[in-house]
């Protein structure tokens, strides 16, 4: 079916877009979430925390990621950053969890799609 191979390229091509892109002076640091609370995402009930990190200059950083989450992170909470020491603070990002991987999901989706779309 044509319009499954379609709509399975458009997912695949999304998620290739959505792919964070490492910076060369890219540096990995293991953060902690400093705080974490409630929001509302697309009108429903979601969770928002703020991780703080240590550069490599010894600096302390914050950020919020953009993904909230449908569950609390417990303050505490070891969680893996990368950033680019140019700018530590514009480019943290979290790297696991579904921030890290939420564009192999929408590329795997897209490639079930294409292949059953060959299939049928």
């Amino acid at each position: 079916m044509v319009p499954l191979v379609a709509v399975g390229a458009l997912f695949v091509i999304g998620g290739a877009l959505i792919r964070p892109r490492p910076r060369p002076d890219e540096r990995r640091a293991t953060g902690t979430v400093v705080e974490s609370g409630s929001g509302y995402a697309l009108g429903d009930p979601a969770w928002v925390c703020t991780i703080e990190f240590h550069d490599s200059a010894g600096a302390v950083r914050r950020f919020q990621p953009p993904l909230t989450s449908a569950r609390r992170r417990a303050v505490g909470t070891p969680v893996a950053v990368a950033y680019s020491p140019s700018d530590p603070a514009g480019t943290a990002r979290k790297t696991d969890g579904l921030d890290g991987s939420l564009h192999w999901v929408v590329m795997g989706v897209g490639a079930a799609l294409v292949v059953a779309g060959l299939l049928l």
